[in-house]
């Protein structure tokens, strides 16, 4: 294993012809160069949600997928990219060099050169698999892969007496979503302390995550660089960052060149450890605009980068390892190979290859020399021991989110473990088989989006940098709680189930009005909502309205609404020209609109003028439709899985193949289209048609007026403020408890609501984005249903109007003006048992 590695370097390029791979230095039988042409073998899609496969199991949606399906997943993604790779007579190549140096005692390094080919950056070419090996070809000290970084002035080898000393900077500034700086260092130190208690490592970690602080600690002896926190590409500046803070605790986007000015001048530095999601992420044009490149390209010797976040218990097991195998002398590429062997063996999910190695070309082969001191490493009780200890002392003051995924670990590596069980259940008293799992570094990203390979673009920047496109963390789990039911929002097609899905089958969608102005006048001869008298109840500080349960209705039509057919407004009605029972109406600029309805047990589209007519039959479809400020609109067609744009009058102006009949559109922000899958937000951009993950969280409404997007993970909720804009920023929402439906028409609120799950009384709830608090609150009494909810912005006052079911089944369309009580405004027949009756009012959008 300490023998030096054969290199087997394979150079991947791109002309206008399209890829090329080749290996220099080695001939083919006919004595020329070997050379191939080369194909990626997924779809942008594809990779995006292969990138989403590999992460952390914590999307509720992900961790009802069996995990053997899942890394069977990975295998078959894996087998295709190795095939496409080691193909031809470059896969004999490598074969053979493997053999060879099988029988000579030696081992093969498969280095990556993808400077001709930096939009090939974002693959994960960690998780190729060789058919013929029948293995990953990285799980293998044998045959380690790194990804080569051209670099000059890299200094010589470090000899390094124990401890190692390991500078560790862990952000999170501000106006990010926060990290739990104390959890985070917690962890780390929980991780390592039997390697620290050995005298093989020495932990220091920095109190201020400032660039002055990082340069004055830097003037001491330090061997890695270990940052934890936000990171991404951010696409104002075109490079890399991280995200460290500045001297009033705002966020401070630090590109990888500026961060290697510091650590080039180190001399003792030859490792950084980027624990930082979109780490090693470059523009797709660049090779050296990632941070990990940057890093290299600058001098550092190696550089080990995180492509998607890292779960804590995946991340307990990579420090551990990582330090404990280097300080047994392994070089850098067998000690990552042994690290992923040993995260590949301590949990049956994927994240194994997440982390990046990326290595210089010039310089010494390893980074480190260690002199072996007497030193003993620590036993594998010692370690236990250890852990055991940090998760009883988390325990002991209330900190169940740092000891809960140590007894995880614990738990995972001895079942039988009674006292571990014990404390567990304590923890995760609902569910010890199979605990939710919390990134230690925002997904996502808080930062930019990832990058979805050759045809993808980096997602759009984040708050004051690119740390706020990404997944909020986790909040602390509370034992017992449970997780609100995962929001469905895709409109279901049986014909069986048809009639009963009628109510909540449109329960999500929410009424927007594109008004830009916060504060808009009521102008004469317009129907207004009928000023009602008297004032909210302030109820834990929220104003607060009672729904009525008594009463006349007003006939006061605020708003567009449709029922039995008839599209009814504020200024009249007209009759539908669709067959079917309506379930949505979406209005577009110059009166045209898209009506969805249900008929003999199918969902279609159709486009119709303003008299009703039939412009164009949008077919089958399985998502909502959702449009721009400028007209167009978009869709997932239900037969091909094609995500298709068309303009006012019908016509295709763009379209995506290939998302599959499950994504579902949730609106645009300028010319880029937004759609989730599986649980992930995917950003298109429809002028360059480049698809990539936007963030490893479901997007539940965007309003492109305002460039607002609200959203939620599990039971966090939160807002994204100036999406693809320099100023962007992601704001954590109160819903308490509440399921997020959508976002108001003037992007001042977000709207949640949940059903009943008994008797108890519900509520509507509008959560100001820009404060994150709740700010006005509908009681809903026991035994009625909300449907749909709209909002209001004009005429005034401002109005949540509520689509409503009684307990004896008849539909109320009700106005609560934020400002004053709840009237009834209509009430048709009851429905409750009767299939030939209308659907619930649809409350149309524009």
């Amino acid at each position: 294993m300490n023998d030096p590695y054969v290199d087997f370097d394979v150079v991947i390029s791109r002309d206008d012809a399209g890829y090329s791979v080749r290996v220099p230095d080695r001939n083919g039988p006919g004595g020329e160069p070997l050379a191939a042409p080369f194909s990626l073998p997924f779809s942008a899609t594809e990779l995006a949600g292969f990138m989403v496969a590999v992460g952390p199991p914590r999307v509720a949606s992900r961790r009802l997928v069996p995990v053997s399906e899942r890394v069977g997943d990975v295998r078959e993604l894996g087998q295709r990219l190795g095939d496409a790779l080691l193909s031809g007579a470059i896969g004999s190549a490598f074969r053979s060099e493997v053999e060879a140096a099988t029988r000579s005692g030696r081992d093969v390094r498969l280095r990556l050169d993808l400077e001709g080919a930096p939009d090939l950056q974002p693959v994960p070419w960690e998780y190729l698999y060789s058919a013929e090996l029948g293995r990953f070809v990285t799980l293998s000290n044998r045959t380690p892969i790194i990804r080569q970084v051209k670099a000059f002035g890299v200094p010589p080898p470090v000899v390094v007496n124990p401890p190692l000393q390991v500078l560790v900077m862990i952000s999170s500034p501000s106006d990010v979503p926060r990290l739990a700086v104390d959890r985070e260092r917690q962890l780390l130190e929980a991780t390592t302390k039997d390697l620290v208690d050995a005298g093989l490592i020495e932990l220091v970690v920095l109190d201020d995550a400032t660039l002055p602080a990082l340069q004055r600690a830097l003037l001491d002896p330090f061997h890695v660089f270990h940052f934890v926190g936000h990171g991404g590409f951010d696409r104002e500046l075109d490079q890399g960052v991280l995200v460290l803070e500045r001297d009033d605790g705002t966020a401070h986007r630090v590109t990888g060149a500026r961060l290697g000015t510091l650590l080039h001048d180190a001399r003792d530095m030859q490792l950084a450890v980027l624990n930082a999601c979109e780490g090693a992420r470059s523009s797709g044009r660049d090779a050296f605009s990632g941070v990990g490149q940057a890093l290299v390209r600058q001098g550092l010797p190696a550089v080990v980068a995180m492509q998607t976040e890292i779960s804590d218990r995946a991340a307990l097991v990579f420090s551990h390892e990582l330090y404990s195998f280097l300080t047994r002398g392994l070089g850098i590429d067998a000690a990552i190979c042994e690290v992923r062997k040993a995260m590949a063996t301590s949990d049956e999910a994927s994240e194994w290859g997440t982390a990046v190695l990326l290595r210089s070309t010039g310089g010494s082969d390893e980074p480190f020399t260690f002199v072996h001191s007497g030193v003993a490493q620590p036993g594998e009780q010692h370690r236990r021991d250890s852990l055991y200890a940090a998760a009883k002392a988390a325990l002991a003051t209330g900190a169940t989110e740092t000891a809960a995924p140590i007894l995880e670990q614990l738990a995972a590596e001895k079942p039988d473990d009674a006292e571990v069980t014990q404390l567990l259940e304590q923890v995760r008293p609902d569910d010890t088989s199979a605990p939710p799992e919390t990134p230690t570094s925002p997904v996502a990203s808080t930062g930019p989006t990832t990058q979805a390979g050759p045809t993808t673009q980096a997602g759009p920047t984040t708050q004051s940098g690119p740390a706020t496109a990404t997944t909020p963390p986790a909040p602390p789990s509370t034992p017992g709680a449970a997780a609100p039911p995962r929001h469905q929002r895709r409109v279901l097609v049986a014909a069986a189930a048809a009639a009963l899905l009628l109510v909540t089958a449109v329960g999500a969608i929410v009424w927007r009005n594109q008004s830009e102005s916060p504060t808009p006048t009521p102008s004469a001869g317009v129907t207004g909502f009928p000023q009602a008298t008297g004032s909210p109840t302030t109820i834990s500080g929220i104003p607060t309205v009672d729904l009525p349960t008594t009463g006349e209705p007003t006939g006061a039509l605020v708003l567009p609404y449709a029922v039995d057919g008839d599209f009814h407004s504020a200024a009249g009605s007209n009759q539908s020209g669709s067959d079917g029972s309506t379930l949505d109406v979406l209005r577009l600029p110059g009166g045209n609109r898209v009506v969805t309805v249900t008929s003999n047990g199918l969902v279609k589209m159709v486009l119709e003028d303003p008299g009703g007519t039939t412009i164009e039959d949008l077919g089958h479809f399985r998502s909502r439709v959702e449009a721009n400020r400028g007209g167009r609109f978009a869709y997932v067609d239900g037969d091909d899985g094609r995500l298709s744009v068309r303009d006012t009058d019908g016509r295709e102006v763009a379209s995506l193949p290939g998302v599959g009949t499950g994504a579902e559109v949730v609106g645009f922000a300028g010319p880029a289209v937004f759609f989730t899958d599986n649980g992930t937000t995917f950003r298109w951009d429809t002028t360059t048609s480049k698809a990539a993950e936007w963030r490893q969280s479901e997007m539940v409404a965007f309003n492109d007026s305002t460039r607002t997007a609200v959203g939620g993970s599990g039971t966090k909720c939160f807002a994204v403020v100036g999406v693809d804009t320099p100023s962007q920023a992601t704001k954590d929402l109160d819903c308490q408890g509440l399921e997020l439906k959508g976002v108001t028409g003037d992007g001042r609120y977000a709207i949640a609501w949940k059903a009943p799950t008994g008797p108890e009384q519900s509520r509507v709830l509008l959560i100001d984005t820009t404060t994150g608090k709740p700010a006005f609150a509908v009681r809903v009494p026991s035994g009625s249903t909300v449907v749909q909810v709209g909002y209001r912005t004009r005429p005034v006052p401002r109005t949540l109007v509520l689509s409503t079911v009684t307990p004896d089944g008849r539909n109320r369309l009700v106005g609560c003006p934020t400002d004053g009580t709840c009237e009834i405004l209509t009430e048709p027949k009851p429905t409750v048992g009767d299939p030939e009756a209308p659907p619930p009012y649809v409350i149309a959008r524009d």
